[in-house]
């Protein structure tokens, strides 16, 4: 991609390129000389920068968890101030978390590359997200947002699998739907059916007998 440029801020290209490389193709798969490339600067500044490929990996996670945390913080903060009668604050954070992700196709690709990944990172990245999630709902619970009839374990489960699933599945749902996993034409009645089936149920009741 051209001649590699001078380094007049050579760390935030780097980090800017691996960003954007881990969410398209996933971290094993992109070298050092793609980096360097993508970035137009030399592959020596990721060892002077970072320390090596992993030290880089390292900062990109942290980049991506905090805008994680910005978009859970506002999700909780949102569901915990829907009014009586709406829709359970367990559906209320998934609404707000796909609405704002929606806006974010490369942190969307990021997250689900490294949930997809055996590797040691991969799954302490997938630690720091529940740590995140447990921790927002806790405060719900705190603010009387959440029934204290649902187990906190449960519910935190419960709200990374209804995070977590639609970017995992990204790319299998949009090949299948022909179009964007979270579109609204898509995302408008998975959102229903969510919060119809959190308040009431998914099953009919057994008739009486």
């Amino acid at each position: 991609m051209g001649t590699p440029v001078p380094d007049v801020d050579g760390r935030s290209r780097l980090l800017a390129a691996a960003y954007e490389l881990f969410a398209e193709r996933g971290v094993e798969a992109v070298s050092v000389r793609l980096l360097a490339e993508r970035a137009q600067v030399t592959a020596g500044l990721v060892t002077h920068h970072f320390g090596s490929k992993d030290g880089l990996i390292e900062q990109v996670d942290a980049y991506a968890l905090g805008l994680c945390s910005e978009i859970l913080a506002g999700a909780m903060a949102a569901a915990g101030e829907r009014p009586d009668g709406d829709a359970r604050p367990i559906a209320g954070v998934q609404d707000a978390i796909t609405d704002a992700l929606s806006d974010q196709p490369v942190l969307r690709g990021y997250i689900g590359r490294r949930l997809v990944s055996d590797s040691a990172a991969g799954q302490q990245f997938f630690g720091q997200f529940a740590q995140l999630v447990e921790a927002g709902l806790r405060q719900l619970r705190s603010a009387g947002a959440v029934r204290d009839s649902i187990d906190h374990m449960g519910a935190t489960v419960l709200v990374v699998h209804l995070i977590l699933g639609p970017i995992v599945l990204a790319r299998q749902w949009s090949q299948l739907a022909g179009i964007d996993a979270f579109d609204p034409r898509l995302v408008a009645p998975v959102a229903a059916a969510t919060s119809a089936v959190l308040e009431g149920g998914l099953f009919e009741p057994e008739p009486a007998r």
